[in-house]
């Protein structure tokens, strides 16, 4: 079984700025899988997922854990 190339990123609320800059200067083709833990209020929703499909060519899905 070969291996999975994973990129775990996590933030809080204040980091969205230097998050979307990182994801925006990597390559469309990026080998691995982004994942991004974000902490925000538990009764909020998340604007993350589209801001992120909006700034870079990856694509972008929210999931969540309750």
């Amino acid at each position: 079984m070969q291996g999975h190339d994973i990129v775990l990123i996590g933030l809080s609320a204040g980091d969205i700025e230097p998050l979307v800059q990182i994801v925006v200067d990597l390559p469309s083709d990026l080998p691995a899988a982004l994942f991004v833990m974000h902490h925000f209020p538990a009764r909020s929703t998340s604007a993350l997922p589209s801001t992120l499909a909006g700034a870079a060519e990856l694509p972008a899905r929210p999931t969540s854990w309750t």
